[in-house]
């Protein structure tokens, strides 16, 4: 499932690369580019993929020097469909943002 993903979803939207990490405990990323993030989530014996804002610590430290977050949250509104019909190709319901909101717990 996961090569499907980061096979696919890079086919339709080149900026992303691959990438090892966790938000939080249960939200895998997949995905990067430099304003989001693309990940797999499994909860209650369901899978979600989604997409998101980054939200680690150096990236957060560059939205308080600088308006990173209203350009990537425009970006992100831009390619929304692409993200969309990418994951129905893979027969995932799209979500655009983590399923249990772990940005609260990285704050």
């Amino acid at each position: 499932m996961v090569a499907a993903i980061r096979t696919n979803m890079r086919r339709d939207m080149r900026s992303f690369d691959p990438i090892h990490r966790w938000r939080g405990t249960a939200h895998r990323v997949l995905l990067r580019n430099p304003y989001a993030d693309i990940g797999l989530t499994c909860l209650d014996s369901r899978a979600a993929v989604w997409i998101g804002e980054r939200i680690y610590r150096d990236y957060r430290i560059r939205c308080e020097w600088s308006n990173v977050s209203g350009p990537a949250r425009r970006w992100l509104a831009s390619i929304a469909p692409n993200f969309d019909a990418a994951a129905e190709r893979l027969g995932f319901a799209p979500i655009h943002q983590p399923v249990d909101q772990p940005w609260l717990q990285a704050a």
